[in-house]
């Protein structure tokens, strides 16, 4: 076992990402440092998150409310955070329904971030909205769970897509940003 783990310093991470990315310190929803026992000295330091949507366009769109489904007294959460895997990548993701952990939902900034982050939340927001998907603002009980982890990305009501519909739409939207065709708003660059 070894006493120390290897980091890097953020100057060193600002030479492989173009220069208007932007990085903003965060602390990871799961402590697992405290957890760690050092028996030398350390050096302190902090986590680094690459802001994958630069020009802060937050999706502004029309949400619609998951309904407060009725909780059992069973002792388990009704709500969870989960990994989904969309496009060979791990999202982080929530169930729609309470105890119930096939279908998910994703948030709109994870959806960006892990599987188009060429675009901005506003861009796949309205693209998702023009194919007729409908975007969601959680429960109480999915708020809770969304808070705990830090998904809120500055939003009051971060929206949420379910995994189905980013599924059966992803062949769409991928068609849309290879076209330039992004909801009635360009991308920079083209």
């Amino acid at each position: 076992a070894s006493d120390c783990c290897e980091s890097v310093a953020l100057q060193e991470l600002r030479k492989y990402f173009p220069l208007e990315t932007s990085f903003v310190e965060y602390w990871p929803a799961k402590d697992f440092v405290s957890r760690v026992v050092s028996k030398k000295n350390t050096l302190s330091g902090g986590w680094t998150r690459v802001i994958t949507n630069p020009e802060g366009k937050k999706f502004q769109g029309r949400l619609t409310l998951i309904k407060e489904f009725p909780l059992q007294q069973s002792g388990h959460p009704p709500y969870r955070a989960k990994i989904a895997l969309i496009e060979s990548k791990a999202v982080q993701c929530i169930n729609i329904r309470p105890y119930q952990f096939k279908e998910v939902m994703v948030t709109l900034p994870h959806l960006v971030e892990h599987l188009l982050p060429s675009l901005t939340e506003e861009q796949v927001g309205d693209m998702m909205m023009s194919l007729g998907v409908v975007i969601y603002k959680s429960n109480k009980g999915q708020l809770e769970v969304i808070r705990q982890e830090g998904w809120e990305d500055n939003y009051e009501h971060v929206p949420l897509v379910t995994v189905k519909d980013i599924l059966s739409n992803m062949q769409s939207l991928k068609n849309a940003v290879k076209a330039g065709d992004l909801g009635g708003k360009r991308a920079k660059g083209t």
